[in-house]
């Protein structure tokens, strides 16, 4: 089996580091506001099969990021999901407990808490000028899947891993 590193590949005309965020970011966004209740946010999710949703405010100004993750770690208190997949046999186990009611209570108050209580408001963004390279280093030094990206304070775009496999795909 033979293994090339992504450092000895040479892009065609250094292409990843002369192409632009704002050239692949997503600009038709899913967002929700500070003062939605965490169940907007989780079917705005599930409804729009995304993993994370931007939150504004009234004004829309940008003011931080709720992912699938941060909504699992709201129901798992103890800290012992550490996969989104892992969700669904808590679940069921949960539902044959005898506390199955009291766990289904307990869920049901948090979703109707606001998201400004569980988002993360101080997200890693990145800037429009910025290149592929760049928001790459980026991602994989934050371990994150995507990038908000800002201008003075307003969300322009969103940057996914998987908008930056689509891209190198069509090299």
């Amino acid at each position: 089996m033979l293994f090339v590193s992504l450092h000895d590949y040479k892009f065609p005309d250094d292409y990843i580091f002369n192409m632009k965020v704002r050239d692949v970011m997503t600009r038709d966004l899913i967002t929700i506001r500070n003062d939605n209740k965490v169940k907007h946010a989780l079917e705005a999710l599930a409804k729009n099969k995304i993993s994370c949703c931007p939150v504004l405010d009234r004004k829309n100004n940008f003011l931080g990021i709720i992912t699938q993750t941060d909504i699992i770690k709201i129901i798992d208190v103890h800290s012992k999901i550490h996969k989104a997949k892992e969700m669904f046999p808590l679940i069921a186990a949960a539902a044959r407990s005898k506390n199955y009611d009291k766990l289904r209570r307990e869920i049901k108050s948090v979703m109707d808490m606001e998201v400004s209580n569980f988002m993360n408001r101080e997200p890693v963004t990145i800037a429009a000028h910025e290149d592929l390279y760049t928001a790459a280093k980026v991602m994989n030094k934050h371990g994150i899947n995507h990038l908000p990206v800002v201008n003075k304070n307003k969300l322009v775009g969103i940057l996914s891993k998987s908008d930056l496999i689509k891209t190198l795909e069509k090299l």
